[in-house]
């Protein structure tokens, strides 16, 4: 009896997209409430090469073209570094990735939009503002030093702090060295440097308010915790709160007068209630997955844009 090779069918996705996210930030519930794919078109990874492997395998098998990449400015700096060494290496791989889209909806540094100019990769989308213009909206301290009327000067206490994850970023990078210290009313520090002392010598000096830009619960449990020992009371200011649920953001809550928080802006603007309500990140990358036929009209419409028309 003839043997026959049986053809291996495409498995049928209703919505052709893929959703990639460094943190477990969607899980099985919300996938399946506000994404609308299956288990296995969601990864969670910040391994560039996990990344880049999930990618080919369902471009290869599934057919799908369309990456909605939900990862931090390093994951992607990496993966943008680990794509160029592929297609460099691979004629194969560089015609698949050219028909390939990407939007990013949780990057925002500067440094990796440069990137991608510098690599001049034309299918790679934002949907996030800079962090810039988030920056420079932040009191960055005035001029500390005070010229007497005999000549004479003297230095202004400080007024700010700003206090920055020591996590190594692109992102975490860009907002520390945005701030100036160097003869100014700011005094800034990584997260592991404060202390209790520090905080109560600003607040003796009149320091009105404190700066956070932190990533890991862990952070956040630590510095919300040395905020409510010290004698620190007045403005907190935080970029990106992305750990809204932990004991650190309720002891600064607890603790101080104020709470204000910043973010980028958003290419579609949704308020989802299982997510995080004070970023509009991952509602946006909810929002754009459900919309993924519809991304070419974002690009024309500059719903969603390269990175040129966002380092302005």
């Amino acid at each position: 009896m003839k043997c026959t090779k049986q053809k291996m069918e495409t498995p049928q996705y209703k919505n052709k997209v893929c959703f990639i996210q460094s943190e477990e930030i969607f899980q099985d519930d919300t996938r399946k409430e506000y994404l609308k794919i299956r288990s296995s078109q969601l990864l969670t990874s910040n391994d560039e090469e996990e990344i880049f492997s999930y990618i080919r395998k369902n471009v290869r098998t599934n057919k799908i073209f369309n990456f909605l990449l939900h990862i931090d400015s390093g994951t992607l700096s990496n993966l943008l570094d680990y794509m160029e060494e592929k297609k460099q290496s691979s004629k194969i791989t560089r015609a698949w990735l050219k028909k390939c889209a990407f939007v990013c909806t949780y990057s925002n540094a500067s440094y990796v939009r440069q990137k991608v100019l510098s690599l001049n990769v034309n299918n790679i989308f934002f949907a996030l503002s800079p962090i810039s213009t988030v920056l420079n909206n932040i009191p960055n301290g005035t001029s500390s030093v005070i010229t007497n009327p005999d000549g004479s000067t003297t230095n202004r206490p400080k007024e700010v702090m700003v206090c920055v994850s020591d996590t190594v970023s692109p992102f975490f990078q860009e907002v520390f060295s945005y701030f100036n210290d160097v003869q100014t009313t700011l005094v800034k520090l990584k997260a592991g440097a404060l202390t209790v002392d520090k905080l109560n010598d600003f607040a003796e000096d009149g320091g009105y308010q404190i700066v956070l830009s932190l990533d890991t619960e862990a952070e956040y449990n630590a510095v919300g915790s040395l905020i409510k020992s010290s004698n620190f009371r007045r403005q907190v200011h935080i970029i990106e709160c992305t750990q809204v649920l932990s004991q650190g953001l309720a002891d600064i809550r607890e603790s101080v007068s104020d709470v204000a928080t910043s973010a980028s802006g958003v290419s579609i603007q949704a308020m989802l209630d299982k997510l995080n309500r004070t970023i509009p990140y991952e509602s946006c990358a909810a929002s754009l997955t459900l919309t993924w036929a519809t991304w070419p009209l974002y690009v024309s419409g500059k719903v969603v844009n390269p990175p040129m028309s966002l380092m302005a």
